[in-house]
């Protein structure tokens, strides 16, 4: 009785295996990739890799072609998992960055680590479901990694320089530092070779890491990011002290409660330094968020003390100009 009905074509199963992954992938990376956007293109590319894989299961080839297919898309897949596992990694590592004291600094040279580490061991297992012997490799690996060692001895110290840096957690992106060499600005990345610097001025120094790692730096951020700041000026001697004590208390605390780079809360306060020679000369102390914030700062308050100074009759005297 069956010989009556028509035969359905072989390769209507298979056909149907691989669309029902497409459509699968397809809602899987729509509701996947919204909350894990690293893995945006690699679910529906994995899903039509184990539907076609699934389809040939289903078509008659011959088995010393299917054993080659099996390899072949065993090595495909740890290659795709492989993928996946250095995005989630390098994923979190950077999300992470932005917690608590900055656990995993969102560097360069970290996320390029944990991916050759991932792909490293995704390689091994690779090559050992093509059953090839590691070993071999491993040994020819040790052997010329001696030379390369060798040959690229400034490379290998800036790499592990910048580990160093990194472990260390003295210097992390973000932060502003200056260095004894006179360079200073916000720490971009620091790189398998060098660390990025951005100026105030929107321009970058390019530093090998062995460089920052010798260098006296001051890293603006540590302890905290908030910081006092002097302005120094001067008045007549034959100035009241006390009158502009309070005149130089009344700007600082106007502009502190309302220029947003000040720390709201924080006391200004006035030091008398020394008898200098054209006038008594004194340093205004102001708390502020942050190293850049004391620029936009000092400007408005040396604008508002020179305003209020002129109210007052405050003499400014001139430096002497000495010649010889």
């Amino acid at each position: 009785m069956l010989e009556n009905y028509p035969q359905v074509p072989t390769y209507i199963l298979p056909l149907a295996i691989v669309l029902a992954s497409i459509l699968l992938g397809w809602i899987a990376e729509k509701i996947i990739a919204r909350h894990i956007g690293s893995l945006r293109g690699m679910v529906l590319s994995t899903s039509i890799l184990i539907g076609i894989y699934a389809a040939l299961m289903n078509v008659q080839i011959r088995p010393s072609i299917m054993i080659n297919v099996h390899r072949s898309f065993h090595s495909i897949i740890i290659l795709m998992l492989t993928i996946i596992a250095s995005r989630i990694v390098v994923s979190f590592v950077s999300e992470s960055s932005s917690k608590v004291d900055r656990i995993f600094p969102a560097s360069s040279i970290l996320r390029n680590i944990i991916r050759i580490v991932i792909f490293v061991v995704g390689g091994l297992l690779i090559l050992n479901n093509l059953d090839i012997s590691i070993t071999p490799i491993l040994t020819a690996l040790g052997v010329g990694g001696l030379a390369v060692a060798l040959a690229l001895q400034p490379t290998l110290s800036n790499l592990f320089s910048g580990i160093q840096i990194i472990a260390s957690k003295q210097l992390l992106p973000g932060q502003y530092i200056s260095l004894s060499s006179g360079e200073e600005g916000y720490v971009e990345d620091i790189t398998w070779r060098h660390t990025t610097i951005k100026t105030a001025t929107n321009n970058t120094y390019i530093i090998p890491n062995s460089k920052i790692s010798e260098a006296i730096i001051s890293n603006y951020y540590k302890p905290t990011k908030d910081m006092l700041f002097a302005v120094p000026t001067k008045v007549a001697f034959n100035s009241d002290l006390e009158a502009v004590e309070k005149i130089v208390l009344e700007v600082a605390n106007r502009v502190c409660n309302s220029h947003p780079g000040a720390q709201k809360g924080a006391v200004p306060f006035v030091r008398f330094a020394k008898f200098g020679d054209v006038g008594i000369e004194l340093n205004v102390f102001l708390r502020i968020n942050e190293y850049s914030d004391q620029f936009p700062v000092r400007h408005e308050f040396i604008k508002e003390l020179n305003k209020a100074f002129k109210e007052k009759g405050i003499e400014v005297p001139a430096s002497i100009v000495r010649t010889k």
